[in-house]
């Protein structure tokens, strides 16, 4: 019988600049074991590498450096499209706080004094991290909301209209402008033409509710659809927002 080789997943990928190599010696012993290391060892060559394919999850970037400083390089990283978005972390012997406060409105993300305490690091390091896959599945629903084929609203606790896609625009002829903080509900009627509350109920319990239902544009006019309702909830099991989509 043959043995199944599992799949590892690919490891977050670390840029370290820094002019001596001692310094990057010490930061690669201690991050080597959990990241993917690049090194740099001026300005130059990292923003050759930040602008590679693959572009780094995340950029160690001393401050002071002979050729490029470490904040021209910062300023370079978010003028540009392929790496406006990549983390970056100062690095600087000097820990005057003119100096942090300037990397912070260049867009850094963080800012560490030499020398760099491992634990500090590494917390720093996995933080930002997940802050970056936090915002970037909010970037990816973000853009499967507006470009979805299917229309769409996202409905406060209390039914009131918190956002709706464009789809939801072409199909109902209602704008975002006579939508947002309004009531929902009126708006879907089962097919004796009452309002859908068995549905809100059914939403409430399970958590979900899938049907065909009779929705008004703005013209008055009545038109069948497919609803898809659901909900998330806060940690306390209290309803945050409702989701609605809409099939013609």
């Amino acid at each position: 019988m043959q043995a199944t080789k599992t799949a590892h997943p690919t490891r977050p990928s670390l840029l370290l600049v820094d002019d001596q190599a001692a310094n990057l010696h010490a930061l690669a012993a201690i991050l080597k074991a959990d990241y993917d290391l690049q090194f740099a060892t001026h300005g130059e060559r990292a923003l050759q590498l930040a602008h590679g394919n693959p572009a780094p999850d995340l950029i160690l970037l001393d401050v002071v450096m002979p050729d490029i400083s470490g904040m021209e390089v910062l300023r370079r990283l978010r003028a540009d499209v392929r790496s406006v978005n990549i983390p970056v972390i100062l690095v600087s012997g000097e820990s005057a706080e003119q100096n942090e406060c300037s990397g912070l409105d260049l867009g850094a993300d963080d800012y560490l004094s030499k020398p760099v305490q491992p634990y500090s690091l590494l917390a720093r390091v996995r933080n930002i991290l997940l802050r970056k896959a936090g915002e970037q599945q909010l970037r990816l629903a973000s853009h499967m909301f507006e470009h979805s084929s299917e229309a769409m609203l996202i409905l406060r606790a209390d039914h009131s209209v918190y956002q709706v896609n464009p789809a939801f625009i072409h199909l109902t002829g209602f704008s975002a402008q006579d939508m947002l903080g309004q009531q929902a509900s009126p708006l879907a009627l089962d097919h004796s033409g009452q309002a859908l509350s068995p549905a809100w109920q059914a939403l409430v319990q399970q958590d979900a509710w899938r049907g065909e239902i009779w929705n008004r544009r703005k013209d008055g006019t009545l038109f069948p659809a497919l609803l898809s309702l659901s909900c998330l909830r806060t940690s306390q099991g209290e309803v945050e927002f409702y989701f609605a989509s809409l099939v013609d």
